[in-house]
């Protein structure tokens, strides 16, 4: 019988090799695997790009433009192990959600990219995919935009982002967003910055959205 570690780590794949880059869709996006759908987000033109990844059991996909917006939507299949272990009643059936995250995307991937990334807000939350696990993080200079400040060379700013973990029907999903630059852009004097609870929010707000637009398969 597998570990829960074992477990996790199966549903965790670690996407290689380049993606297949793609004109971005309008109204809808279905996954290759045809297990979701999504609403395609507004991106700001030219700049505009989907990236998208499958295997026989999982799949990628991810919308980004040039003013750092980035939507990510990743799923994996439950296996037929998987399942008779989260059906076991004395398991927790959201407990694979945090493990999820605590065992593979953060050590892996958001500690990979910046061994500073920090947890700023993490809880369970209802969707309208039922129970999700959310999580917001912090991942110094992770942004996919670049700027110049006072006429240094350009560089990547802070990446404020913001995840949604859950199961629906046999697919685990992540789906996380990144703050648009916009948000975070000087405002108008007499505006002060946005406070990081209210950046928080934001992403909180983003991801019930995106999610709501989902449907299942």
């Amino acid at each position: 019988m597998r570990t829960r570690q074992s477990v996790v780590a199966w549903a965790f794949l670690v996407l290689l090799g380049a993606g297949c880059q793609s004109g971005v869709p309008k109204g809808t996006y279905e996954s290759k695997l045809g297990n979701f759908t999504c609403t395609v987000p507004d991106l700001l033109r030219p700049g505009e790009k989907m990236v998208e990844k499958n295997g026989p059991d999982w799949t990628f996909v991810s919308f980004t433009d040039d003013w750092g917006t980035l939507l990510r939507i990743e799923s994996w299949a439950i296996s037929p192990e998987a399942h008779a272990l989260l059906a076991q009643p004395s398991r927790d059936p959201h407990d694979i959600l945090q493990t999820l995250f605590h065992k593979e995307i953060m050590p892996k991937e958001l500690l990979a990219a910046s061994k500073d990334t920090a947890v700023l807000e993490s809880h369970f939350v209802n969707t309208a995919a039922g129970t999700a696990f959310f999580v917001v993080v912090n991942i110094p200079q992770g942004s996919t935009w670049t700027a110049s400040r006072n006429g240094g060379p350009y560089q990547h700013d802070d990446s404020l982002r913001g995840l949604m973990i859950f199961r629906q029907h046999d697919y685990l999903y992540l789906v996380m967003d990144q703050e648009c630059a916009i948000t975070t852009a000087d405002r108008p004097v007499g505006f002060p910055p946005l406070s990081i609870d209210r950046r928080i929010q934001m992403r909180l707000d983003n991801l019930q959205k995106t999610v709501a637009t989902m449907t299942f398969r």
